[in-house]
């Protein structure tokens, strides 16, 4: 038996790591895809709310829709459709809607939709154990407009951060569809017509400028990154750093950052948003520095915003005993049921626990 649950969990290892690679930017090299669905089966929500729906994504990143460690196998992944997000999303919508002459037809702009890692503290862990397991959060950022002729009247703006379980048999695909319902629900007690009725319309050109209008910052457009200190997240969508000296210090996997004053002398900060050395952008997380990697419009980074407690065995050689048994790693002779050679404790230490992230391009949050 204990051979058997050996031979399988090697080889979902072995076929987990086997996935294909992405290589459409340097950044993802390493990161193993996992491809998900979401359920065709039937949802007695859709007879709440009659009518077609429209898919429009605007987010940064319109290939993936999350980055993840994945603990129980040891690897990083990034989750995505098999189709574009879109598409995946109005069929999900309108299994049982059709676009009839009599249906109203909405058009929801998904600005946000995510899978993270779910961030809490070694405390918290210690607090309530079962926090532990519940490592993964979804973001969903939605607007949805009902559309009518050529104008489209604002029915609601949908913004929610979904936290869950997550285990060898996680499906992410159920809790998307968890929170994709919520967001419908939560538009079934709308009086359409009276949306319909009323004067603030908008054309969908005037809704489109508006999120393109994200990306029409400088760092977007320029070729060459300004070098700098980026002391507040707008100097880096300018492209239009601060010209401060400063200096980086090496630290785990990170730097830790000093500026220096007008005197020449150098302090520790952690009260900016990010630095540029020319072609390489550092952003500032929990007071240190990590390289991040511009992928398109969006920017991705390897940093830690959470303690881990990892642990060793000190060092011991041949003689070493604590005979009167005081010492907490050495234990006396026999307390152990060995007379000759004692088996030191385990010491744990905190060290920083490394995540993917991803900023978030209209705020410069990194989630």
């Amino acid at each position: 038996m204990k051979y058997a649950l050996l031979v399988f969990f090697c080889s979902l290892v072995f076929c987990s790591r086997a996935m294909d690679k992405d290589t459409t930017g340097n950044f993802f090299l390493g990161f193993s895809k996992k491809v998900i669905s979401l359920s065709k089966e039937s949802n007695p929500r859709n007879s709440l709310f009659p009518g077609y729906f429209e898919v429009v994504d605007v987010r940064p990143d319109t290939a993936r829709i999350g980055l993840y460690t994945d603990w129980f196998l040891n690897i990083k992944r990034q989750t995505l459709f098999p189709e574009p997000v879109s598409k995946a999303i109005s069929y999900y919508l309108n299994r049982f809607s059709s676009k009839n002459a009599g249906n109203d037809t909405f058009r929801v702009v998904i600005k946000k939709l995510w899978i993270s890692d779910l961030v809490i503290g070694h405390e918290e862990e210690i607090e309530d154990p079962e926090q532990y397991l519940r490592k993964s959060q979804m973001r969903l950022k939605a607007e949805i407009y009902l559309k009518s002729n050529d104008r489209y009247f604002a029915l609601i703006r949908f913004d929610t951060l979904a936290q869950f379980t997550k285990n060898a048999f996680f499906d992410e695909s159920n809790e998307m569809a968890k929170v994709l319902d919520s967001m419908m629900a939560s538009i079934s007690h709308i009086d359409i017509n009276w949306k319909r009725s009323s004067k603030k319309a908008l054309y969908w050109s005037e809704i489109d400028e508006y999120n393109r209008s994200v990306f029409e910052y400088n760092i977007f457009k320029d070729s060459i990154f300004n070098p700098g200190v980026y002391q507040k997240f707008d100097e880096f969508r300018n492209n239009a750093p601060s010209s401060i000296g400063y200096e980086l210090v090496k630290k785990n996997k990170g730097f830790l950052l000093y500026l220096r004053d007008k005197k020449g002398l150098t302090y520790y900060t952690r009260d900016v948003w990010g630095i540029c050395q020319g072609k390489d952008i550092y952003v500032m997380v929990e007071g240190m520095l990590y390289k991040a990697s511009k992928e398109g419009n969006a920017l991705y980074l390897l940093g830690s915003k959470q303690i881990e407690m990892k642990g060793s065995y000190p060092k011991r050689y041949p003689g070493d005993h604590d005979f009167s048994g005081s010492n907490p790693l050495y234990p006396a002779p026999g307390l152990l049921g060995n007379k000759t050679n004692t088996v030191p404790m385990f010491v744990a230490k905190p060290t920083k626990k490394m995540r993917p992230f991803c900023v978030d391009m209209e705020s410069g949050e990194v989630y």
